[in-house]
């Protein structure tokens, strides 16, 4: 009955298959039980029956030692029990009211990247069109941190370089030419400027013309520069999961930690208790194979045969002691 037990488990079974489950197998501890009391008293008293209830008194302790050990094993066996107990209501409550917490649980990757780099995914979401300018812009905006000293020469002379752009390099006249690089900083400084201007114009045309973009884009400089460094593999795993972000930012910090302590232990303690249990019980059941092979070592007898034969030689006694009593008061 006890193998029949363990077959329900994990199978929510009603409350009548329960019912009749445990009285079968009181029934059969009653059959196996009361008979083995009496015959551990008749295997004491076949020694010496004046040691009974000294026999009696060693099962006493021997049982009590048996549930104590069992007490102090039954946790190690079945450690679901201890955070279900003490965490276990509280958990599914706030589960329940911040259903946020329960998708973190199966997300804690997704949920990870989000808080290592929350105040730039909080910029971006923030202000998705100024994210969307510098993804477009992003070549200009390198290339205007990597030319500024060029750029800021262009911006202060603008009319020499209008004048510039209608010659070619080989055809400035020298006076212009000497302008530009008196404008430049004169001297070799001067002459790197000019030569980094000309052999990258069509990357400095295309800063210049995207000015009012790049002067828009300036005042979030910082936070595009570390929204840059964010790997894009995170953005992409955090971006579809926005709303329930969101929602688990609203979740009270105090929640939030008590289910970041307990939250994963009371789930792994819920999906490993029925394999526990299972596990006790099976450890019970062969406690009960151990009992039944302990049966035989007491005093028998252990056949319905061999019990009537002495019944019939103890009846034969009685009466042959009987007819001495009666021929001696006769």
């Amino acid at each position: 009955m006890i193998v029949v037990y363990l077959m329900q488990a994990g199978h929510h079974p009603g409350y009548y298959t329960i019912a009749i489950i445990l009285a079968v197998l009181s029934l059969f501890l009653g059959i196996a039980y009361c008979p083995w009391m009496a015959s551990f008293t008749e295997t004491v008293e076949a020694r010496n029956p004046a040691l009974t209830a000294t026999g009696l008194a060693i099962w006493g302790w021997i049982l009590r030692i048996v549930v104590f050990v069992s007490f102090l094993i039954l946790p190690a066996v079945v450690s679901s029990v201890t955070p279900i107990v003490n965490y276990g209501s509280t958990v599914q409550a706030y589960a329940a009211k911040y259903p946020s917490l329960v998708w973190a649980g199966t997300h804690g990757a997704v949920v990870a990247d989000a808080t290592k780099y929350s105040s730039q995914l909080t910029f971006a979401s923030a202000n998705p069109t100024i994210v969307a300018e510098a993804t477009q812009y992003k070549t200009q905006l390198a290339d205007a941190v990597k030319f500024a000293p060029e750029l800021l020469v262009i911006q202060k002379n603008p009319t020499l370089f209008a004048q510039a752009a209608k010659y070619t390099p080989t055809t400035i006249p020298p006076a212009l030419a000497a302008k530009l690089l008196a404008a430049a900083g004169g001297g070799s400084k001067g002459a790197a400027i000019l030569s980094t201007i000309d052999a990258n114009q069509s990357a400095i045309t295309s800063v210049i013309a995207a000015g009012a973009v790049l002067t828009k884009l300036a005042p979030y400089a910082t936070q595009l520069t570390a929204l840059s460094k964010v790997p894009a593999s995170v953005i992409a795993a955090v971006k579809p999961w926005g709303a329930e972000l969101a929602a688990l930012s609203k979740v009270p910090p105090a929640i939030s930690a008590y289910m970041a302590a307990h939250g994963s232990a009371v789930t792994t303690a819920a999906a490993n208790q029925v394999g526990q249990w299972k596990t006790w019980y099976w450890i019970c059941f062969g406690c009960v194979i151990f009992f039944l092979l302990c049966v035989p070592i007491l005093r028998g007898r252990w056949s319905p045969s061999a019990a009537k034969r002495d019944e019939d030689e103890h009846e034969a006694m009685v009466q042959a002691e009987l007819a001495k009593l009666r021929e001696a008061t006769s």
